[in-house]
């Protein structure tokens, strides 16, 4: 194994100053105070909420537990903060006594008096750091920031990676309006927008060249660039936020704002409301749109997770730089799209700090301060994702055998938290999961049978290579750490990663809907960034050929990773107008109708409180209908199944609204994957039409939604909007 320099071998420094974190949450309790004020506007609000959230409750816990080292403490505070208030909201959706202003008062009122009597408790040896500096002293921070700012700029190496993240970033932003304008193709936006490729080369080369002069700063420039081009289109070349699954996700957030109850004979979300129940508090309490939340938050989750990981490779003895090129690798090779507002991504977060803290455990100094926040987060996931606490459990049964984990009452804390969640929601696991299954092959062939458009199947054979890469370099660089390894503490770090790195793969004993290799993959990588990312540092500060073949290297894996992300742009951006179409469609159906899909899973669903009365009284069309399975892989001209339909809703529901949608998504969405070929759209609507649906709504993208008669009176109840 390389050296890490003897920065890795310095012993983790104790933070030391628990009076600053107890009067931190008192602070941050009384901006959770100033955030029920009605004159502030919403995302005032939010930011107070946002301070309340990151700085009180972990503040406190951690004020009060033992020595944390001072890396450690910047996630751990906020994730122990998200986690014990997702607990005590879906507590309170639980029993009924959902207000979440009272929430807010409560919990601003508990952190400002417990950051009082603590940072008493506590003393006040380190709170001067916190009084705010006379004039005199601004003045000198701010000359000696100018001065390293002008310093670090002039200085040569640095300028050549400056110069070229920041041409980067003047591409994206000129390629960001085209985002909007652009044309559907199949192979994704580094076809469409080839712009957006070169503004990519441009930062991520910034940012190894940052690496191999040895300047941080700039390398984090570098960084935080890449992410800005990788994702922020999402945000700022969007008018709403992308991924259908996000709506159904707002849906569940709407109905405990509309309910302040649990529906936990409907779906999942009721039974692992941790997460849902987290910003529908942010939210209603600051009176701020859960879709505003939404459209932010893939951007956000990025940035989040390069901290993340960048403090988990802090843990585990990687260098400064060493821990940037983990972080940079995460970002470079996730092509998941698990990242929007949902269950997953937040839990994806909360794992990373979790592994952060068990290693730091494992340091007696700080074995009982790190393992019960470990555990408090722990909490947090079984509660808001199940699958990312069933790998939990499993890598740390996995760490006591391989004797990483310490202290052993840290593995018997998640074990039984693990059973609690078991039982609570046992009734729930038998109706919805997706059960063991021993075909590993199928369990790992995704979630789409079809092999799709040219574009598609690249992207498909490129994300499987990449994968291929990614387990393979992690499995060697495990290999070679755990031989090489100059003593045992390192030797145990290497199994510890390698440990939570491969312990995913147990999931392909779960269908988990087609989608198990996926998660897989996602869970997988922070472990193996760390592990490979010593020899990628070294690799890049060699002189000659082999720097050039490293950076070339670490480019096309990042091409191959941005095909990944990329090349599925289409199918999962969704506009404001769509968006506007689903609410209507939403109150046109009303709690008794329906809404059926020519592509499910395509189009928002499911975008209010409704869909719970919805789903609580269904037809049986609705469980014996699908037309996508019907009609996929034809040209679309049988009338049989639109015949079939229009007798069932006959039947079934003639006094009840119900709507069949053919949206501009859903064409994209059958091209790219092959479900249908381009002219069934055509047959098919033409079938509705001549069985005597209604069209109450067409527009010039191609969309389309047709009704009954019930269902077209309820849709023009609502005023404009009729077929056009």
């Amino acid at each position: 194994m390389p050296d890490s320099g003897p920065a890795s071998r310095t012993r983790w420094q104790t933070s030391g100053r628990p009076a600053s974190y107890a009067l931190g949450a008192a602070v941050a309790g009384l901006a959770g105070m100033g955030s029920l004020l009605p004159v502030l506007p919403g995302w005032l609000r939010l930011v107070l909420l946002l301070v309340l959230a990151l700085l009180g409750p972990g503040g406190l816990i951690v004020a009060c537990l033992g020595p944390l080292p001072r890396f450690v403490v910047a996630p751990a505070i906020p994730a122990i903060g998200v986690s014990t208030l997702s607990l005590a909201v879906t507590a309170t959706l639980a029993i009924g006594a959902y207000e979440p202003r009272v929430t807010t008062l409560i919990v601003s009122a508990v952190c400002v008096a417990g950051g009082i009597l603590l940072r008493g408790l506590r003393g006040d040896a380190h709170t001067a750091l916190l009084r705010p500096p006379g004039r005199a002293r601004i003045r000198q921070i701010h000359a000696r920031a100018r001065r390293s700012t002008l310093q670090w700029l002039r200085a040569s190496p640095t300028r050549l990676p400056v110069a070229l993240v920041i041409v980067g970033l003047l591409i994206w932003l000129g390629s960001l309006p085209s985002l909007d304008r652009s044309s559907y193709s199949s192979y994704g936006l580094i076809v469409s927008t080839p712009s957006m490729a070169v503004a990519l080369g441009a930062t991520v080369l910034g940012l190894l060249l940052a690496v191999r002069a040895g300047h941080l700063a700039a390398g984090w420039f570098g960084l935080v660039a890449t992410v800005l081009v990788l994702r922020g289109g999402t945000l700022f070349a969007t008018s709403a936020a992308p991924y259908p699954w996000t709506y159904t996700h707002l849906g569940v957030i709407d109905w405990f704002g509309h309910s302040g109850t649990l529906a936990r004979d409907v779906d999942v979300y009721s039974n692992w409301a941790g997460t849902l129940a987290f910003f529908a508090w942010l939210s209603d309490s600051a009176a701020f749109s859960s879709f505003s939340l939404a459209h932010g938050f893939i951007l956000v989750c990025h940035l989040l997770t390069i901290v993340a990981v960048y403090l988990m490779a802090r843990a585990f003895r990687r260098t400064p730089t060493e821990a940037l090129v983990a972080a940079f690798l995460v970002e470079a090779v996730n092509w998941v799209g698990q990242d929007y507002l949902s269950p997953q991504a937040v839990a994806f977060l909360l794992a990373i700090v979790l592994v952060t803290l068990l290693q730091v455990a494992r340091d007696h100094r700080f074995a009982q301060a790190a393992s019960v926040s470990a555990l408090v987060i722990y909490t947090g996931i079984a509660w808001s994702h199940q699958l990312t606490a069933t790998w939990l459990v499993g890598a740390t049964l996995a760490l006591v055998l391989v004797g990483f984990l310490r202290p052993l009452w840290t593995a018997i804390g998640v074990l039984g938290m693990f059973g609690l969640m078991l039982g609570v929601n046992l009734d729930s696991l038998v109706r919805n999961s997706t059960g063991i299954s021993t075909d590993v092959v199928a369990n790992s062939a995704g979630n789409v049978p079809m092999s799709g458009s040219p574009g598609q199947q690249l992207t498909s054979n490129t994300v499987h290579l990449l994968a291929a890469l990614v387990w393979g370099a992690g499995f060697g660089a495990a290999l070679l750490q755990v031989w090489r390894a100059q003593s045992a503490t390192r030797r145990k770090d290497a199994l510890g990663l390698a440990v939570v790195g491969f312990s995913p793969f147990a999931l392909l004993a779960t269908n988990y809907g087609g989608e198990a290799i996926f998660r897989v993959y996602l869970f997988s990588l922070p472990s193996m960034a760390v592990l490979v990312a010593p020899y990628l540092t070294k690799l890049l500060c060699f002189p000659g050929r082999r720097a050039l073949l490293a950076i070339l290297g670490a480019l096309v894996v990042t091409a191959m990773g941005a095909q990944g992300t990329w090349g599925n742009w289409y199918q999962g951006i969704i506009t404001g107008d769509e968006v506007a179409l689903a609410k209507r469609l939403d109150r046109a159906a009303g709690v008794r109708g329906n809404i059926a899909y020519l592509v499910p899973g395509v189009m928002p669903a499911n975008v209010s409180w409704r869909y719970v009365p919805r789903d609580r009284s269904p037809l049986v069309v609705d469980q014996t209908w699908g037309i996508e399975n019907l009609y996929a892989g034809t040209d679309g001209s049988d009338p049989a199944p639109v015949d079939d339909l229009t007798y069932a809703v006959g039947q079934q529901a003639r006094n009840r609204p119900y709507f069949v949608v053919i949206s501009r998504s859903m064409r994209i969405n059958a091209l790219q994957y092959g479900k249908m070929t381009p002219g069934s759209f055509a047959s098919i609507e033409g079938h509705f039409t001549r069985s005597g649906w209604r069209p109450v709504y067409r527009a010039a993208d191609g969309t389309v939604i047709f009704a009954n008669s019930a269902g077209a009176s309820a849709w023009s109840a609502l005023g404009t909007g009729a077929a056009g």
